[in-house]
């Protein structure tokens, strides 16, 4: 009898786990017919550390989708080129892996890594897509070191090259073959014969930034600076805030590095993003699609995530800032930053790369 009912109840669970399979599927086709497959983003809602049911936004359709991912239960989530990097801490020892939203079944372990606390992960970067190429590269950022590997070569493990202490990493990304840093200072570095870990180092394409002030304006900081890839270009924004609220955006600066020709901060400053919209956010890779009506995404915005955690008492740092009149929408979360009574994980853009 309660063998039965355990049978029973484990072909129950692989029916569901199967049709919800075919639903995400199915969601990812109607998706990517509707609307083009590089127009798409998704917004993954924060989950608990153990959450195996996650939700997905979408812009397009302004419409919350389940998914049964149990793969990143009890791990943390960072995401970039439209994949899930899961890193979990067992017996003192990193354990990564990397698992595709519309093929969770398919999972790429990496090499794990020893006395590094997981706190300590803010942000993982890809070379190129996994499914097109064996030859790429895995790169996380910590405050002050890069670590890296080529799992689909057969890499024998982590790498890591070290930087200036006081000079805390901020952001990380792919471009053009090569990994770029900006640090808090505003210093942009690109990542230099990663081919020999022995030689690999970093070298500066723009300084750091003179003075805040002058270029800012009195009494304002910056809270996050992102680097991002948008219509060729590498990009390095800046989200301001007051000195005084720095739980709130309050605007952003854009410019174009690397500098050349002896140019300035000033003097590289974008003031128009075209028809690109940018998505930045603090966990996962930042990037850039065409806006338009059937993506449900503006063109020549920002779409900001700039709260590292989701918590009832801390207020949501996330908006869409408009270049054109300088002016910030955060209602258009109102349709699902809602229920969250407890302290979750960050929200994570999901690039379009079906």
């Amino acid at each position: 009898m309660a063998t039965g009912w355990c049978d029973s109840l484990q072909n129950y669970l692989v029916s569901l786990g199967e049709r919800l399979a075919v639903f995400w599927n199915k969601f990812i086709t109607a998706v990517r017919k509707s609307f083009g497959a590089d127009q798409v983003p998704l917004l993954m809602l924060p989950k608990r550390i153990d959450d195996a049911m996650v939700q997905f936004y979408t812009l397009a359709k302004g419409e919350i989708y389940n998914a049964n991912l149990p793969e990143i239960s009890g791990k943390a989530c960072f995401a970039s080129l439209g994949w899930l990097l899961t890193v979990t801490s067992d017996q003192g020892e990193l354990k990564f892996n990397m698992l595709h939203p519309s093929n969770h079944h398919a999972q790429i372990q990496l090499p794990g890594l020893l006395r590094c606390p997981l706190e300590n992960i803010w942000k993982f970067a890809l070379s190129s897509n996994p499914r097109s190429t064996l030859d790429y590269i895995v790169m996380f950022q910590t405050a002050t070191t890069l670590g890296f590997c080529r799992p689909g070569l057969g890499g024998q493990g982590w790498k890591h090259l070290g930087f200036e202490a006081h000079n805390i990493i901020r952001d990380l990304t792919h471009y053009q073959g090569s990994f770029y840093v900006v640090d808090q200072s505003g210093r942009v570095s690109v990542v230099c014969e990663i081919d020999d870990p022995k030689r690999a180092h970093l070298s500066v394409v723009a300084p750091e930034i003179p003075s805040k002030e002058q270029l800012l304006g009195p009494k304002k900081g910056i809270k996050q600076l992102y680097l991002v890839e948008s219509a060729g270009s590498l990009l390095v924004v800046l989200c301001t805030s007051y000195h005084n609220q720095y739980e709130s955006t309050i605007g952003c600066r854009v410019f174009k590095v690397p500098f050349s020709n002896g140019n300035s901060w000033s003097d590289s400053e974008v003031k128009d993003l075209g028809n690109r919209a940018l998505f930045l956010s603090n966990s996962s890779s930042s990037f850039s699609i065409e806006g338009s009506g059937n993506s449900g995404c503006k063109p020549n915005c920002i779409y900001f995530l700039n709260s590292k955690r989701v918590s009832p008492f801390v207020d949501l740092d996330v908006g869409i800032f408009n270049m054109e009149d300088g002016t910030i929408n955060r209602d258009f979360s109102n349709s699902f930053n809602t229920g969250f009574e407890e302290i979750r994980e960050s929200h994570l853009w999901i690039q379009p790369s079906f």
